[in-house]
């Protein structure tokens, strides 16, 4: 079975459905939850990778919910495309993919044109690098480059070109690259969320939504035994505990029972409360973190 890591931007379109908030969960006797492999994105959001199972929205799902809010586009907030040279290692340019494609993201679904294509073109210069790109086909690429200035296709082919690179990755056993890409693509859409969606409360809601996927993140990323990655992991352990001390607040909603389809609908809603002292620790936590992985 092929499987994928959640990192890739084939997060978009159903899981992007299935993560909003208004999602009702639906449960039922006679229905199983698929089984997870080892590496595997089921349609639910949900990832198992390396024992860690964690749920987090898409760089795209993110970009998305500030477009829907009119938060003006901030190309300042991107990774500058020449900092690509600073990422020597093996493990510095996974880490550096998954900020890249985070960042093609939210430029992608605010249409931006040339910037699409030149962050596209990084992306494939640090996916070369890590031999991704010989195990991708060179058609993939080329209309990944002349799709830039069309929104749906762009994020679709980035979706495709994702899944090969994550094969790739769990062909050659290398878990601690596709560890470091997921922890690039989603602290970098943390950091572009909260800093552009400050004042939003759908965009805070959303923020503290992440608070189970840090500490498992965390987890994830502190298996890797490497001694240059340690400011990155202890950086991370500290926007961990930031995110512990959110609290989440269960309201309950009367199930809904379709007793001919044997199904039960369960309405309740989990929420997490951001207070403003609470953003601003997160703000400065991610901001630190973000640094250690782009400089």
């Amino acid at each position: 079975m092929r499987t994928t890591t959640l990192f890739s931007l084939g997060a978009v379109a159903c899981l992007m459905a299935v993560l909003l908030p208004s999602c009702e969960e639906r449960t039922g006797t006679h229905q199983e939850a698929p089984a997870l492999d080892s590496n595997e994105v089921s349609t639910s959001g949900t990832l198992s990778l390396e024992g860690e199972i964690i749920s987090v929205p898409s760089p795209t799902q993110m970009a998305i919910l500030l477009e829907k809010a009119k938060i003006p586009f901030d190309a300042a907030l991107l990774n500058p495309l020449q900092n690509k040279s600073v990422y020597v290692s093996e493990l510095r340019k996974a880490m550096a993919l998954g900020v890249y494609g985070a960042d093609l993201s939210y430029a992608g679904i605010y249409e931006s044109g040339q910037l699409n294509s030149d962050y596209l073109n990084v992306i494939g210069e640090l996916a070369s690098a890590l031999q991704i790109i010989d195990h991708v086909d060179p058609k993939l690429f080329r209309s990944l480059n002349n799709s830039v200035g069309n929104r749906d296709s762009l994020l679709q082919l980035s979706a495709t070109f994702y899944r090969a690179g994550d094969s790739y990755l769990e062909e050659s056993r290398r878990p601690d690259l596709a560890a470091l890409m997921l922890l690039g693509g989603w602290s970098e859409a943390l950091y572009i969320s909260i800093k552009a969606g400050k004042g939003n409360a759908d965009v805070r809601a959303r923020v503290g939504e992440q608070k189970d996927a840090a500490a498992s993140i965390e987890r994830l990323v502190a298996k890797i035994s490497d001694p240059s990655l340690k400011p990155v992991q202890n950086q991370l352990a500290t926007l961990a505990e930031a995110f512990s001390g959110l609290r989440s607040v269960y309201t309950y909603q009367k199930p809904i029972n379709d007793n001919k389809q044997k199904i039960t609908y369960l309405r309740g809603k989990t929420t997490v409360e951001v207070t403003d002292q609470q953003l601003a620790s997160l703000d400065e936590a991610v901001t630190n973190l973000r640094n250690l992985i782009i400089r």
